[in-house]
């Protein structure tokens, strides 16, 4: 049987990077990241879908990372985390049975989220934690058919200046 991934999925470790999975699988053991972008600077990841990590996708400290068309689903911790990290722009994912599905902490600001759809995560939808000046638009923020998952659909503290529009 495929024990998936040991250790991180994918680990960027240049600035100016494009990650195309062209609709392809990373496929984790329930421990690290499935993607791990830490300090860099304009990266696009597209057409992953990242599954069985403790973190699905981890951004932190970076800026100008897109993250579009993914699916990030079944992670033990968080679909896709953003920690530090500004000026980025998250865009038609779907983040589905999470423990946490979006989540900005720490002075994650002037972030674009838009036309998500986020379900049946353990917790809450869309997190933001002291993080200032993002906007949320057009995301879908709901409960699975069987009624359960998503605590919150969205879960603001100690953030101010964020936008909600149209969700």
């Amino acid at each position: 049987a495929d024990e998936g991934c040991p250790d991180n999925g994918v680990t960027i470790t240049a600035d100016n990077v494009v990650l195309d999975c062209d609709g392809h699988t990373i496929y984790g053991s329930g421990r690290h990241k499935g993607i791990d972008i830490n300090r860099r600077n304009t990266v696009e990841i597209k057409n992953c879908r990242v599954v069985n990590f403790n973190r699905g996708i981890s951004v932190e400290h970076s800026n100008h990372v897109t993250i579009r068309r993914s699916t990030v689903e079944n992670n033990n911790e968080f679909g896709i985390h953003l920690r530090g990290a500004s000026l980025n722009t998250l865009a038609g994912n779907e983040v589905f049975k999470n423990q946490q599905g979006i989540y900005l902490e720490a002075s994650s600001d002037r972030n674009t989220v838009e036309k998500n759809t986020v379900a049946d995560n353990e917790f809450n939808g869309i997190t933001v934690l002291s993080s200032l000046n993002n906007v949320f638009k057009e995301n879908t923020v709901g409960k699975s058919d069987q009624g359960s998952g998503n605590l919150f659909g969205f879960f603001v503290r100690l953030a101010h200046s964020n936008t909600f529009e149209d969700n």
